[in-house]
């Protein structure tokens, strides 16, 4: 489900001109504009007006100046583009506020949801048919203005969409409970580091929708599932829980405990660099097939796959922890809510060509398709989700390369003098490329050479040349980080390709 599906098609549409105008970096002409989102006249003169008074509500954080035929938009950018979409558009839409007021009042009849969101049961009616689309993948739908479904799913639903569209500011301020919030602090000081801080927010949310439903709605226990022994940390999450919940007066059940310990990895809620958090993480992990065969031949894949590089084998493990918690999210909730890239930023690019990594990524969703055909199949949506946290677990294994290029500084002068423009060049360097630069010697072999010097570019035949023109670099540095990043990318690409000739030649000889 994409999270700007809930918003009426104006409201979409606006979104769209306010995302297209935070992109531009100098005014356009109301005619550009038009012709750019295929829109008359009349109705960019009503979006544009809409989308004036959007923008109140950030209180000068961002304003529309509409002089003449010129058109731009002016902000301090201290807001995030959640907090933008948020105060300007889901705040006010009436489908979103019919959905948290599901949560907020679960037991309201129809006549009085209507009365409480202003509208007439006819414009309900039409509502709930709208919401009822987008919640077909949750398993979750609005039944006699109330939610329908198993009382986990729309513990996810909410946890999901509310995590995707509030900002943190006020899920801290206005959602969070003091019950969910003690759980949380007990946890932390008998076991510090066990949860992510993303995590604890996280489960804090979930406390929080818990109790909003928790008056007439529990999470059971699956029929033949039990909860068995626990690892040290889920032993002592238990004993919080249970202690709080009898302090309070909470109904807590096994089935309460087993969902929120699976709701925790779904959520990524343990921390993968701690040892009680992959300790938690892996407890149920043993005891499910389809996971136990993910994680282990997902893993190995990767691992044989980037097997022409120097990557820790701690890097490989947080891999693992991490995939297994989002395994827990697929395969155990229904229903997913895909977050804008502008919410997240995406790496820009791979470290290894991206038609290389491509073809391992086929094979990684391929690889799941085929384990989950024999564990009851999965769904495209699903798969989908699996491929994208693939190809940002693929980055992250990627951007721990170790291997380094090896560039030889030749700048003219002495040996001290050659040190202090090395020191420069790595304080003034903006890049990712993972460099070792030494001082220049003709018998050393360099994967790049940079010198003040043209003549060196005669004296190398295995070597990239780059002169520099300042002593200062100044002026060269902006083709210097793209030299650099153009020989690493040769580097790597002609390493991964002799890696992989080399399993074919071995593959022919077997």
């Amino acid at each position: 489900m994409e999270i700007f599906e809930i918003l009426d098609a104006d409201e979409q549409r606006q979104l769209r001109l306010l995302q297209f105008l935070l992109r531009q970096s100098k005014p356009l002409s109301f005619g550009a504009l038009t012709q750019h989102l295929a829109q008359s006249p009349a109705t960019l003169h009503s979006d544009l007006s809409a989308l004036c008074n959007r923008l109140v509500r950030l209180e000068g954080g961002l304003t529309l100046d509409l002089t003449d035929d010129v058109i731009e938009l002016h902000g301090t950018h201290q807001w995030s583009a959640q907090e933008i979409d948020y105060y300007c558009f889901f705040e006010r839409s009436l489908s979103y506020r019919l959905l948290i007021d599901l949560l907020i009042h679960p037991e309201l009849s129809l006549v009085q949801r209507a009365e409480m969101l202003h509208i007439s049961r006819a414009t309900l009616a039409r509502r709930i048919r709208e919401l009822n689309g987008h919640l077909e993948e949750f398993q979750v739908q609005i039944k006699a203005g109330r939610l329908a479904g198993s009382e986990p799913q729309i513990r996810h639903l909410f946890v999901q969409w509310i995590w995707a569209t509030v900002p943190y500011d006020l899920i801290v301020s206005q959602i969070m409970v003091p019950s969910g919030t003690a759980v949380i602090e007990g946890i932390e000081r008998r076991s510090p580091g066990l949860f992510s801080w993303d995590g604890t927010v996280r489960m804090q949310l979930y406390f929080a929708i818990m109790k909003a439903r928790a008056a007439k709605h529990t999470a059971n226990l699956p029929r033949g599932v039990c909860l068995d022994d626990a690892t040290p940390e889920l032993a002592l999450i238990r004993d919080v829980v249970a202690t709080h919940a009898h302090a309070t007066g909470m109904t807590w059940t096994a089935g309460e405990q087993l969902w929120l310990e699976r709701m925790m990895k779904a959520n990524m809620a343990f921390s993968t660099d701690s040892e009680g958090g992959r300790r938690a993480i892996a407890a149920e992990t043993a005891k499910d097939p389809a996971i136990t065969a993910l994680d282990r031949t997902i893993g190995q894949l990767v691992r044989t796959s980037l097997g022409a590089f120097t990557i820790a084998d701690d890097v490989f493990d947080m891999l693992s922890y991490s995939l297994q918690q989002s395994y827990f999210s697929v395969l155990y909730f229904n229903g997913i809510i895909n977050v804008p890239a502008n919410y997240i930023p995406m790496p820009v690019m791979f470290r290894v060509p991206s038609e290389r990594v491509t073809k391992v990524l086929v094979r990684m969703r391929q690889a799941t398709a085929t384990i989950m055909a024999t564990h009851g199949g999965i769904s495209a949506e699903k798969l989908d989700e699996l491929s994208l946290r693939y190809r940002m677990a693929m980055d992250l294994v990627i951007a721990n390369i170790q291997d380094k290029i090896v560039v030889g500084c030749n700048f003219g002068r002495d040996r001290m003098f050659t040190e202090a423009q090395i020191e420069l060049i790595r304080r003034t360097l903006r890049t990712t490329v993972t460099v070792d630069f030494e001082a220049y010697h003709p018998a050393h072999h360099y994967d790049a050479v940079i010198t003040a010097r043209p003549t060196s570019a005669a004296e190398r035949q295995d070597a990239r040349v780059f002169i520099v023109l300042s002593p200062d670099f100044t002026p060269d540095m902006g083709d210097l980080e793209l030299f650099l990043e153009h020989i690493y990318m040769r580097f790597l690409s002609e390493r991964y390709d002799r890696f992989v000739a080399a399993q074919r030649e071995t593959a022919g000889e077997d």
